[in-house]
């Protein structure tokens, strides 16, 4: 499955271990419905459960950012009410910038390309992203 998920969410956190280099944790949900026939709609949901090194350096107002995330993405659909689901490994790429607006608050944008290796493929999604930021720097 190939392609654009166009809803969905993310929430992450992350701690720094040096002033340059945090540890983050990431959980993100991505949806959508494919129609494969008149009337009939298969459900698809991508969750992910990822943790990684982000690099990021401030400068100014604005801190631009470059993360390398690993971990499980469990991958399920259903039609007519009957499921499926599997875990497979999963890494993220992505960079972005987050522009300050206040002490402890901003907004981030930033993009990802996620790949999921599941037997015998690779699925590959690109996210683009759009958050608050909060907490100290």
């Amino acid at each position: 499955v190939d392609g654009n998920f166009p809803l969905g969410w993310f929430a992450s956190v992350g701690k720094n271990v040096t002033p340059m280099i945090a540890i983050v944790g990431d959980v993100s949900g991505n949806y959508k419905s494919i129609e494969l026939a008149p009337g009939v709609d298969a459900k698809l949901k991508v969750h992910t459960f990822m943790a990684g090194p982000r690099w990021a350096s401030r400068q100014g107002q604005m801190t631009p950012w470059a993360q390398v995330l690993f971990g499980a993405a469990n991958l399920s659909g259903s039609v007519f009410g009957i499921g499926a689901s599997e875990t497979d490994f999963a890494f993220q790429p992505g960079a972005g910038v987050d522009f300050n607006v206040q002490n402890s608050f901003g907004v981030r944008f930033g993009a990802n390309m996620r790949f999921i290796h599941s037997p015998g493929s690779t699925f590959k999604e690109f996210q683009f992203i759009a958050g608050v930021v909060i907490g100290g720097r």
